[in-house]
């Protein structure tokens, strides 16, 4: 990510309170945070799904779970034109997250 979208999301955090101000050392609200995972991030957030597309497994169609997990094939992929496997597009909230789930195998 730029410089620019870390402090755009570190303004949008505090602006919502999941962090707290400078005056506190810009760490989370862990209160607030665990509210909005639990509650608001999937009206924040709502899932893009699209048609069949070459991708980069994702969610229960990704490694670990892959493993752990009996699933219908083909399971969602993020659109990626190098992508390995075919499936359902789901759209990552950050466009570039294929490419850099390819640089880091935890990811």
């Amino acid at each position: 990510m730029s410089p620019s979208e870390v402090h755009a999301s570190i303004r949008r955090g505090r602006a919502a309170r999941l962090i707290n101000g400078p005056e506190l050392g810009d760490r989370p609200n862990i209160q607030a945070l665990e509210e909005f995972l639990v509650h608001g991030i999937k009206y924040a957030f709502p899932p893009e799904r699209g048609g069949m597309t070459r991708g980069l497994p994702t969610a229960h169609a990704a490694e670990p779970l892959s493993r752990k997990l009996t699933q219908e094939d083909p399971g969602p992929v993020w659109p990626f034109e190098e992508g390995p496997k075919r499936g359902y597009a789901f759209i990552p909230l950050y466009k570039r997250a294929p490419e850099a789930a390819l640089k880091d195998q935890d990811l």
